[in-house]
């Protein structure tokens, strides 16, 4: 009987840390855009905009997610990349020198370190 007791507490307290885990509040996302290898803007995920970076390439951002939405290189490789929401998945245009990181906390990279 006392085993039973002391199951039940366990798995009440292990219910309750994965709630608190799940509610508590996450770093919002940004998406970092570098040309040339430069830092050039930082833009907060949490609204619909676009940028225009470079003439001819433009960046666009709804909440949670950033693209590529316009580039002027002859392949557009990078627009072809589509949406970005991980820091696991940078959009890269070479031709243009443009590249997106999406940044936000360790556990979006699945384990990797940075």
């Amino acid at each position: 009987m006392r085993s039973g007791y002391l199951a039940g507490i366990l798995a009440l307290l292990a219910l309750c840390a994965l709630l608190c885990l799940l509610l508590l509040p996450k770093a919002a996302a940004e998406a970092e855009i570098y040309v040339d290898g430069q830092l050039w803007a930082t833009a907060a995920l949490t609204e619909s905009r676009t940028l225009e970076v470079t003439p001819g390439n433009r960046v666009e951002i709804r909440p949670g997610a950033v693209r590529m939405v316009w580039a002027d290189c002859p392949d557009r490789l990078c627009m072809k990349q589509g949406w970005s929401s991980s820091p696991a998945k940078p959009i890269v245009c070479l031709p243009g020198g443009v590249a997106i990181v999406v940044s936000g906390t360790a556990a979006d990279v699945d384990g990797a370190t940075g």
